[in-house]
């Protein structure tokens, strides 16, 4: 299009902003940048709302900052912008210090949003939300929630999924349950987190109970959903419950088990020291163990003196990760547990191997 001489309007240099934030693309995004001066569109909000969301998408925070400082009228879609911007940074900060300083800042924005006088909508009180949850604010979450009660967004499911899961993310299920009490429509995207946060806070009995409710009120289980139930049968030990429920999830409702489902029950049955039945699992449903499920039940046979079925899962495990570190030191550890000498031996000398080759 630049090629022929087409000058982009801004619908164009807007699309094509967002394409660079799918796929990340800092040094087109410049390039965009720079164009959208030349061509007399930098005074467009859009163009430059899309701009900073790149730039934080990218993690140039600083640049991000500079467009938001610059910006005279910022609509709510700015604000909003900056306030998710700084929330996707948590997860993608090189350290803990840094993701916290990321949520602070969001904190900040959030607090000058509100002193600008407009008001936050659903988004934003769901992207504060989810930094509360992340930073384990539950005082400031708390303050959020009677704003947004004030605000009559409760109602709204992103923002009231936001809340059950900052409360329980925060250690509250008392205040998350009597949140999700208040709900006036309970979708599934809300009985989900709830069972999740039950199963979570070790209260097992209590999230299947929920989970029962829910079928009452006919609302459909989704993937998620059995992952909250067979963690809750997991963490209590819930055998019958737990396959009852497996079963349940594939023939009822057709859903197809996915690695954290089985996740769930290979826990379980290590948890309760019968690793055999945990390794007939495996093979009766025909599915290829992640690093987790490996490395979980080489260690359940560790701690319950089954080596032999010990020594095929730190086989599995090592031709998974065979250059990994923390597996090279599990399986030594293995090793070490039985006594094998040579086996112990020949890890190390891997090891050594490994070392050496990362030098030269």
């Amino acid at each position: 299009m630049l090629t022929e001489d087409i000058i982009p309007n801004e619908f164009t240099l807007t699309r094509v902003l967002s394409l660079c934030c799918t796929m990340q693309s800092l040094g087109v995004g410049a390039q965009i940048h720079s164009l959208s001066f030349k061509v007399g569109y930098m005074s467009s909000l859009p163009i430059k709302n899309s701009i900073m969301y790149l730039y934080l998408k990218c993690g140039c925070i600083s640049e991000a900052e500079k467009l938001f400082d610059k910006t005279e009228t910022s609509s709510l879609v700015t604000w909003n912008a900056m306030i998710s911007g700084h929330a996707q940074m948590m997860d993608f900060a090189e350290d803990d210090l840094s993701a916290y300083r990321s949520g602070c800042e969001a904190l900040n924005i959030f607090f000058n949003l509100n002193q600008s006088g407009m008001k936050p909508d659903l988004f934003t009180f769901s992207s504060i939300l989810t930094v509360c949850s992340r930073l384990v604010a539950i005082e400031q979450g708390e303050q959020i929630h009677a704003q947004i009660i004030k605000s009559g967004f409760l109602s709204e499911v992103v923002v009231s999924t936001a809340l059950i899961n900052m409360y329980n993310k925060c250690g509250s299920i008392e205040k998350a349950t009597k949140a999700f009490v208040e709900m006036d429509t309970r979708t599934m995207i809300l009985w989900t987190p709830m069972i999740t946060g039950f199963s979570q806070h070790g209260q097992s009995q209590q999230a299947l109970q929920l989970f029962e409710d829910m079928r009452l009120t006919g609302v459909r289980p989704n993937q998620i959903t059995f992952v909250g139930v067979l963690s809750a049968c997991s963490h209590a030990g819930m055998v019958k419950e737990a396959l009852s429920y497996f079963e349940m999830m594939q023939k009822v409702f057709i859903i197809k088990p996915v690695m954290d489902h089985f996740a769930c029950l290979i826990d379980m049955f290590v948890r309760l020291g019968r690793l055999n039945e945990a390794f007939d699992f495996i093979k009766k449903n025909d599915f290829e163990p992640n690093e987790f499920i490996w490395s979980l039940l080489m260690a359940g046979c560790r701690s319950h003196g089954n080596f032999e079925l010990g020594f095929y899962a730190a086989e599995q495990l090592l031709k998974l990760r065979p250059k990994d570190a923390e597996t090279h030191v599990l399986v030594l550890n293995m090793y070490l547990s039985a006594g094998r000498w040579k086996d112990v031996s020949s890890v190390r000398k891997n090891d050594e191997r490994r070392e050496t080759q990362k030098i030269t």
